[in-house]
């Protein structure tokens, strides 16, 4: 068994589409569904999510889940915990949801989904310490508290008819951290505004938006760039200030990290 994580359970299954798994969450386990091969479609907190080969499901504790039967996939399932604090943290924030494995990411899974078919005493730990790699290279990748990294690089849409009464006070405060300094953004200074508890607001949030809190600021920091670059003339710097960075830089790199790009490479996609 690793010191950061314990696997309980993996598996490696073909899916033909007359497979169902009903709606459900584990209290304190978290879950990886990773697509090898096919597509396949799944339920992440009442909302529905297609995977293609490549592509993995990210769940944490208390998250409700469900697989219909739809799709043909070579899907790899593991069930685990994470002891780590630091881990566990960045796991929550970051990955929760739907997921895009890099090339490296891809390969270990690749090679863990081969491995349940040969498996012994040693499993549990080989697959224990092949996970935590793969975290371990994402933080380091993409920045182990920043995360400004995001797979999902778009709008996320938003059904404000059925939101909880917590997740709609918290909107109007998470669009307002948007202008101020980025490090001005907590989850504590988040719950303390609206004037709940910590835990339950997150629990909420992602249940009814489909992702954590601080993927969503990030997403929605870097949309509010996006928008500035194509709709006005301000300069990089100034919107960098703007947007509640230190400085320029940070933002450049920031958005790279986000879309693949610089701030003036986007702005001249829409350019005339």
């Amino acid at each position: 068994m690793s010191g950061a994580i314990e696997v309980y359970s993996a598996i490696c299954f073909e899916y033909d589409g007359t497979q169902f798994i009903r709606e459900h969450n584990h209290r304190d386990t978290y879950q990886i569904y990773y697509v090898s091969r096919g597509k396949v479609k799944y339920k992440y907190a009442g909302k529905k999510i297609e995977l293609k080969a490549g592509e993995f499901l990210f769940i944490p504790p208390m998250i409700s889940h469900e697989m219909p039967s739809y799709g043909i996939a070579r899907v790899f399932d593991m069930k685990f915990r994470i002891s780590d604090k630091v881990l566990e943290r960045n796991a929550k924030e970051q990955l929760g949801g739907k997921n895009i494995a890099s090339e490296e990411e891809k390969t270990v899974l690749d090679m863990l989904c081969e491995l349940v078919q040969k498996k012994n005493k040693y499993s549990s730990r080989i697959f224990a310490l092949h996970l935590e790699a793969i975290l371990c290279n994402h933080f380091a990748k993409f920045g182990e508290s920043s995360g400004e990294y995001d797979s999902a690089s778009e709008d996320i849409p938003i059904d404000t008819e059925n939101l909880s009464l917590c997740v709609k006070r918290a909107l109007p405060y998470i669009y307002g951290f948007l202008v101020q300094p980025v490090e001005a953004f907590s989850i504590d200074a988040l719950a303390k505004q609206v004037g709940y508890n910590k835990k339950y607001l997150s629990m909420k949030f992602t249940e009814d938006v489909g992702i954590s809190i601080a993927r969503f600021f990030r997403i929605a920091r870097m949309n509010k760039a996006k928008e500035f670059l194509t709709n006005s003339h301000m300069s990089v710097s100034y919107i960098a200030e703007l947007l509640g960075y230190k400085n320029s830089p940070h933002f450049v790199k920031s958005f790279r990290e986000y879309l693949g790009m610089t701030p003036g490479e986007y702005r001249k996609q829409f350019q005339k």
